[in-house]
């Protein structure tokens, strides 16, 4: 539920407002408030407020309603938070009320920041004056409304696999949302694409390679070598694109390269900037990692290589493909299937050493994908481990010590992961020679 009174009629069904005594002036506000879907994406991570932006989209056109997104905004000294910059997520849409940093929108965007900057006020005195246990996040961070974009109209609040079977995720995948970009945005990105080497008329990929500058992580399997992809990039080029190399400041310099835009370390990053690259690009290439969310908002073709985890942000959109980490047993030495570690409960790191593709995988990834690309990625066969991988998430989920939870937070992540589980996923994995 969204905490601020004012939209509490969002959780009354029509059938409710209909019911309730009270003037026809008084239930045409609550029906006008009932078509609206109100979301405060993740407040810190670009992949979680993409993936959430993304779906509240199919939600608000499944049934009816408009999203408004609210984007807090930032306060300071203790109530401070390490806001994203929501620029490259503000995008325009027919499903929406209108863009999250429209300027109409500051008085709400006020005072949900408020909102939470007193209970987060609250949470410090209870720790540093009080000596007491900090307040939640639920209380705390400015991230609401997730639950009405995951859990199904019913209302339920436990998992079933026939709610999700309703949803249909994969039929909705399959229809475009086309989201568009302000004119200011495409103008402030186009210029910068130039200005970076890029002509006008000229097709680029955006690529990122995950390293642990951002958020200190630099031990994480999640990274990977910036280096062993200089092949592949200059695959791409080869091929007649551009390449841009997506991220932030932290990230290791790529050597001077033609074509091969080193513009996560350069003067003319910027969340603008960035909304612009991945809404335009001809594909993206990643990891398991953020902006794999973010093109899944702007809808761009995606390779996902070094994958390191096979239980959620797997290749399940027709136009994805990956390539699974090579993993192996920490103990005997000997490689593991990638897809002998689905669904499993016990951590990736406790059982297996992950190593990364080679350069000749990650090439080979790259044309295979740019065949299926050119060929507008054409439906593969059926991989003969589909049906237990179906099988072995389904019962994941249903699990009680491993997924099912009458917990509503827990209740509304199995839906989310549930969301993903589209046919044919294992098809579009393909397997490291090395």
């Amino acid at each position: 539920m969204i905490p601020f009174g004012v939209v509490t009629v969002l959780d009354w069904s029509v059938e409710q407002v209909q019911q309730r005594q009270g003037s026809t002036f008084l239930r045409s506000i609550a029906f006008r408030f009932l078509s609206i879907l109100i979301l405060l994406p993740h407040p810190f991570s670009v992949g979680n407020a993409s993936e959430e932006v993304y779906f509240g989209l199919l939600t608000a056109r499944r049934t009816g309603k408009r999203l408004l997104v609210l984007a807090p905004l930032q306060l300071r000294g203790v109530l401070r938070l390490p806001l994203l910059d929501f620029s490259i997520v503000d995008v325009q849409s027919e499903f929406m009320v209108c863009r999250p940093l429209n300027p109409l929108l500051l008085p709400l965007r006020w005072i949900v920041t408020i909102y939470f900057g007193i209970w987060r006020l609250i949470s410090e005195v209870r720790v540093s004056r009080l000596g007491l246990q900090g307040l939640s996040t639920e209380r705390t961070w400015p991230n609401a409304g997730q639950d009405r974009i995951w859990l199904p109209e019913s209302g339920s609040r436990a998992f079933s696999w026939d709610a999700v079977d309703e949803l249909n995720w994969e039929e909705q995948f399959a229809r475009p949302l086309n989201v568009r970009l302000s004119a200011r945005t495409c103008q402030s990105g186009s210029d910068a694409l130039i200005g970076m080497g890029v002509p006008e008329g000229s097709w680029f990929a955006c690529v990122h390679v995950r390293e642990g500058g951002f958020w200190g992580d630099h031990n994480s399997p999640r990274n990977a070598d910036i280096h062993s992809y200089i092949p592949m990039l200059k695959e791409i080029v080869s091929a007649g694109g551009h390449v841009v190399r997506m991220g932030d400041r932290t990230m290791t310099p790529l050597p001077d390269l033609w074509n091969i835009h080193d513009y996560a370390v350069g003067p003319l990053k910027s969340a603008v900037t960035d909304a612009y690259l991945m809404k335009h690009c001809r594909f993206f290439i990643g990891m398991q990692s953020g902006l794999q969310d973010t093109a899944l908002l702007y809808e761009r073709p995606c390779l996902i290589v070094n994958m390191y985890d096979p239980n959620f942000a797997l290749p399940f959109l027709v136009n994805h493909r990956g390539m699974f980490k090579i993993f192996h047993n920490l103990v005997t030495g000997n490689s593991i299937d990638p897809l002998d570690l689905v669904c499993r409960s016990d951590s990736i790191e406790e059982r297996s050493l992950a190593g990364e593709n080679a350069s000749d995988d990650l090439t080979r990834a790259l044309r295979n994908f740019l065949v299926a690309l050119e060929q507008e990625f054409p439906r593969n066969e059926v991989h003969p481990r589909e049906p237990e991988f179906q099988a072995q998430y389904r019962a994941f989920l249903e699990d009680p010590i491993a997924g099912a939870s009458t917990n509503k937070h827990d209740v509304v992540q199995s839906y989310r992961f549930a969301s993903r589980l589209t046919s044919g996923t294992l098809s579009r994995i393909l397997t490291p020679l090395a």
